[in-house]
C-alpha cells in the first residue's frame, strides 16, 4: 500500500492502524504523522501480518522511534525505510538498533539521520546476532569511531550490502573496513561520496 505524500496524520495512522493485519507493505513517508499515530502503528505491528514499513519525513520524535523498536522483535517486519528524519537522535538510533537482535529484519534503510558514533557502535553489538543482509547508513555524522565498529563486526554478521556514504570517516575507517572484507561474506560496499578520503 502506497500512501507517500498524502497529508496523512495521526488519525490516519490510527487508522491504518486497525487494518494492519490486511496490509504487508506500508509505504507512508512525507505525511504528517507524529509520536501519536506512529505508537498506535507499533502496537497494532506485532499481531499484523505487516513486512515491509518506510517512514521517513514525517514528525515523529525519538518517542516515535522507541514504540516502534519495542514491536520490531515481536513483528514479522523484514524491511523497514527511515530516511530524512532529522529530529531523531541519538537515543532513537539507539534504540532501534538494539531491537535488531532477534528480530526478523533482513533489510534496513537508516539515512539522513543523525546516527552518530554511540548508534553505530550500538548497531555493530546488535549485527552478528541479526539476520540483516542489506544495510544503509548513507548521510548518518558517523566517523571513524563509528566505522571501525562495525568493521570489526563484519566478519560475523550475515550483511551482503552495505552502503555507508556521505558520512564523516576518512582513510583510516576505509583501512579497517579493507581489513575485514576478506573475513565477512559482504559482497557489495558503498563509500562514496566522502569527501575526507584520500583519493
Amino acid at each position: 500500500l502506497e500512501l507517500n505524500n498524502n497529508r496523512i496524520t495521526d488519525k490516519g495512522a490510527a487508522t491504518l492502524a486497525k487494518n494492519l493485519n490486511k496490509i504487508r507493505s506500508l509505504y507512508i513517508s512525507a505525511n504528517r504523522i507524529t509520536d501519536v499515530g506512529l505508537t498506535s502503528l507499533a502496537l497494532a505491528m506485532p499481531r499484523s501480518s505487516l513486512r515491509e514499513l518506510a517512514i521517513g519525513n514525517n514528525p515523529f520524535t525519538d518517542v516515535g522511534m522507541l514504540a516502534l523498536a519495542s514491536a520490531l522483535r515481536s513483528s514479522h517486519l523484514d524491511t523497514f525505510l527511515c530516511r530524512a528524519l532529522e529530529q531523531i537522535t541519538v537515543v532513537g538510533g539507539q534504540a532501534m538498533f538494539s531491537a535488531l537482535a532477534g528480530s526478523s529484519l533482513y533489510y534496513l534503510t537508516f539515512s539522513d539521520i543523525r546516527v552518530s558514533d554511540a548508534s553505530a557502535q550500538v548497531l555493530a553489538g546488535a549485527l552478528p546476532r541479526s539476520r540483516l543482509a542489506h544495510l544503509v547508513l548513507e548521510s548518518c555524522h558517523i566517523t571513524d569511531v563509528g566505522v571501525q565498529a562495525l568493521a570489526l563486526a563484519l566478519p560475523e554478521s550475515k550483511l551482503h550490502f552495505l552502503n555507508i556514504s556521505d558520512n564523516l570517516f576518512t582513510d583510516v575507517g576505509v583501512q579497517a573496513l579493507a581489513g575485514a572484507l576478506s573475513f565477512s561474506v559482504l559482497g557489495e560496499l558503498w563509500i562514496e561520496p566522502n569527501e575526507a578520503i584520500t583519493r
